[in-house]
């Protein structure tokens, strides 16, 4: 991660590249570095999209709770955090801040990120 304000999206692309895995299964760690990326991203396009990267800083920090967890082992990557919360029941859970649900919903907006970059 480039360690200013600046956008470094060499940086993105890699930690995007370095998170998937074979088995069609992402590395979540290196999943959340380019959303970290993709943050400075949206602080630079200004306060309009403020609510957006507060949004993904929230679930990114859902992610690194879940990643220091005492369950760490089980959300080193989609595929066995999906697994391991489905098996658990854990999104039966009151107050249970899913995951495998959080990761969803990040990924939906990079699709809007794409689009976004490819205008700027």
């Amino acid at each position: 991660m480039s360690n200013d304000n600046s956008l470094d999206l060499h940086y993105v692309h890699q930690s995007f590249q370095r998170s998937l895995k074979e088995n069609d299964d992402v590395v979540i760690e290196a999943y959340i570095d380019g959303y970290n990326e993709l943050v400075k991203f949206l602080n630079l396009i200004g306060t309009v999209f403020s609510f957006v990267s507060s949004d993904v800083k929230s679930k990114i920090k859902v992610m690194e709770k879940h990643k220091e967890g005492e369950n760490a082992v089980h959300y080193e990557s989609f595929k066995k955090m999906m697994k391991f919360e489905k098996e658990t029941s854990l999104h039966e859970k009151s107050g249970f801040v899913s995951g495998s649900r959080t990761m969803l919903r990040l990924h939906r907006g990079l699709g809007l990120y794409k689009n976004i970059i490819k205008i700027v």
